[in-house]
């Protein structure tokens, strides 16, 4: 988990951007952002197009700076 929450703090990503970065399955990565979404932890920084996928997703960070900002859409 830390491995995760470190990966977003990094730049915001999409989870399968952070899969690939840490080898980590998409679906653990996503249980942990439903988790850390209830605790406020992580933040929707903006939705675009996935650069690995070129699909539509959504762009989380934990980066506390960036939480103010608002959501950027594409």
């Amino acid at each position: 988990m830390k491995q995760v929450f470190t990966a977003f703090k990094h730049k915001p990503s999409t989870m399968l951007m952070v899969s690939i970065e840490t080898g980590i399955l998409r679906a653990n990565i996503c249980r942990y952002v439903a988790e850390w979404q209830k605790q406020g932890r992580i933040h929707l920084f903006q939705q675009g197009l996935c650069k690995v996928s070129k699909h539509r997703a959504g762009y989380y960070t934990t980066d506390t700076n960036l939480f103010t900002q608002p959501l950027l859409l594409f």
